[in-house]
């Protein structure tokens, strides 16, 4: 009796399953102050070719554009990706003349959405995470109205 192993078609080779991704940080509905790192987890059968973050600001519920679609940085060993989002550029600042910078945010304060996917070597995409946050930058304001004496209330 002969007994011959044989697989027929491309077996291994053909990609059937797609990208799977999440977020992992900022926690859903959290208010950040700065610039801070957009993260999650990503994995693939056959590889990953990149990670997308698209950001969109919330006005009046309506999805405003905030600069261009990012490209994270993958790491597919660990199975994580990452974006550095609202990196601050500073002004105001001179060796001749040395004073405080200004950080300018490219995200001014409001609520806004990270729609994230992901796409593998194929061309497959995975669905899209999106996470929600807001962005406080401007400080809190102290006003006094006037100085109290010592005994006043």
């Amino acid at each position: 009796m002969l007994f011959s192993a044989c697989e027929i078609g491309l077996g291994a080779q053909v990609d059937t399953d797609s990208p799977v991704l999440s977020i992992t940080y900022p926690p859903d509905n959290s208010v950040i102050r700065s610039n801070f790192i957009l993260y999650g987890t990503c994995s693939d059968d056959k590889g990953l070719q990149s990670v997308t973050v698209k950001v969109t600001k919330t006005v009046d519920g309506q999805a405003v554009q905030v600069g261009d679609i990012q490209t994270a940085t993958i790491d597919a060993k660990g199975g994580t990706w990452q974006l550095t989002v609202n990196t601050p550029s500073a002004t105001g600042y001179t060796n001749s003349e040395p004073t405080l910078p200004t950080y300018t945010y490219p995200l001014a304060d409001g609520t806004y959405v990270a729609n994230v996917y992901a796409t593998d070597t194929s061309g497959r995409t995975s669905g899209v995470s999106s996470r929600s946050f807001s962005v406080d930058n401007t400080a809190p304001v102290l006003l006094l109205n006037k100085p109290l004496a010592a005994g006043d209330e």
